[in-house]
């Protein structure tokens, strides 16, 4: 047994520098692929940061056109809220003077049935006053 473990350490005396002479290497490629890893990695974001830089421009040429879009939207949204003012203010109007309507087309027709002048037409600020 003592002869086994003599040869042993022989051996390992021989192969030791052997051994870690190639795990040397092997940490020397591992160290140059990081190198190069690491110098792709930084032509990398160096692309990227012109890329972003390329977006943020046409960000700013678009938010014109988005602006525009906006004030074009905001005018609709009025031309709408004016409509519906009017037909609502003609509603009302039709309803309050809907009597007096109903009387004016009436005597229109009662004085053109009998083959009388129609009435002159009236002031249409005086319909909206109510008289």
């Amino acid at each position: 047994m003592d002869q086994f473990l003599t040869a042993s350490a022989n051996l390992a005396n021989i192969l030791m520098p052997t051994v870690l002479l190639i795990v040397l290497i092997f940490v020397l490629i591992l160290l140059y692929r990081m190198i190069v890893l690491f110098k792709t990695l930084n032509d990398t974001v160096a692309k990227i940061h012109k890329t972003i830089d390329l977006l943020d421009t046409s960000i700013e040429k678009l938010q014109k056109p988005l602006d525009t879009v906006v004030k074009i939207s905001e005018t609709v949204d009025k031309v709408h809220e004016a409509g519906i003012t009017a037909v609502k203010q003609t509603k009302e109007y039709l309803s309050r003077n809907s009597k007096q309507i109903k009387d004016r087309i009436t005597t229109t027709f009662k004085k053109k049935k009998n083959g009388e002048n129609s009435a002159p037409i009236p002031n249409p600020e005086d319909i909206i006053k109510g008289e």
